[in-house]
């Protein structure tokens, strides 16, 4: 299913993922498998990075807008920065570190079909 948010659109799963909140999904098998969506409203992407940086989140070495971190119950938290046109949107996604092949792939699945939708 394509959901289109406010500037952009996403290919969500049918089955398997239920909303459960205003842009944000949770894994139907494992609640603690989730993404969303989060809308800065204008601010610029590097200043959005550097709260993020601040906020305990590394840089991944593989793509200069994309974060990450563990916390201390071993879910594995990420944040993916999308700019265009002065708007910056960031999806959020976690899940525990031994959901990483399955669950950690098929989010990143989602993730890459974000599109932006400037109507």
């Amino acid at each position: 299913t394509v959901f289109e948010g406010l500037h952009y659109t996403l290919t969500i799963p049918t089955e398997g993922w239920e909303m459960i909140a205003s842009e944000c999904w949770a894994s139907e098998a494992n609640g603690e498998v989730q993404f969303w969506v989060t809308d800065y409203a204008g601010e610029d992407v590097d200043d959005v990075l550097e709260k993020l940086l601040d906020g305990g989140y590394e840089k991944a070495e593989f793509d200069p807008y994309m974060v990450s971190r563990e916390d201390e119950e071993g879910i594995l938290h990420y944040v993916k920065l999308f700019s265009e046109n002065e708007e910056t949107i960031g999806i959020f996604y976690c899940y525990p570190a031994e959901a990483a092949e399955g669950s950690g792939a098929r989010i990143r699945t989602i993730v890459d079909t974000f599109d932006w939708d400037m109507k």
